[in-house]
């Protein structure tokens, strides 16, 4: 589900701070992290705001 939601972020379906941050997947944030690491979109990790 972590990478899924990942590809999700990655498609601008949702944002990392919809996802990760404010939403269900705090608990997966090393997976998701690693996800878009993998793809090269490092770019698209943030912290808290």
């Amino acid at each position: 589900m972590a990478e899924f939601m990942a590809m999700m972020i990655i498609q601008k379906y949702y944002t990392y701070q919809e996802v990760v941050i404010d939403g269900p997947m705090l608990k997966y944030k090393e997976r998701v992290d690693a996800y878009l690491t993998k793809e090269g979109r490092e770019d698209l990790i943030t912290s808290a705001q």
